[in-house]
């Protein structure tokens, strides 16, 4: 994965990036087991530079567009990340902001089931509306023999920027 420092001028950031600019495309990761987990590229569709910041915010949606409970915690990034704080990134065209997204998927609950979702809607702090893409994920958390929290998840804050392969980005979930 060939990775280039955010060329960002004090002055003049650049602008947000819109839900029009970007594709998510949610790529499986490993991770130990009984925990689901994936890096997520906010690729650059478009002709124009933008910029990303922050944890983003994510919120399950079923069939029907409606909001499933999530809850999302702040985690580590994952998939190369060196940075270690939150940073403003610039995404030239056809590069890619990442965060790293995790659950637990075990099932070795008391008999429950979590719903799963169809869609999930993606907010990252510095843009104004959400990107939503279609995406199936059945989050559990909490601790083995107890009701499981359905809808936890652990997100970490988008770095990068970052060109990605085809090849990795044609094995998206």
């Amino acid at each position: 994965m060939a990775r280039v420092a955010a060329a960002t001028n004090a002055n003049n950031p650049g602008l947000s990036c819109t839900p029009s600019q970007l594709r998510a495309i949610p790529v499986g990761s490993l991770t130990q087991i009984g925990t689901t987990g994936y890096l997520v590229a906010l690729k650059n569709v478009s002709n124009s530079t933008c910029t990303l910041e922050g944890y983003p915010q994510v919120k399950m949606l079923d069939a029907a567009g409606k909001a499933i409970p999530t809850r999302a915690t702040h985690g580590a990034a994952f998939g190369g990340a060196n940075e270690s704080k939150v940073a403003l990134i610039t995404v030239k065209p056809g590069w890619s902001g990442l965060f790293s997204l995790l659950y637990r998927n075990s099932p070795d609950y008391p008999p429950a089931a979590c719903p799963i979702s169809e869609h999930v809607e993606i907010h990252i702090p510095n843009m104004k509306k959400p990107i939503v893409v279609k995406w199936r994920i059945q989050p559990y958390g909490g601790k083995a023999g107890a009701p499981p929290h359905c809808g936890q998840v652990s997100v970490s804050y988008v770095y990068g920027p970052t060109r990605l392969p085809k090849s990795q980005l044609n094995d998206a979930a």
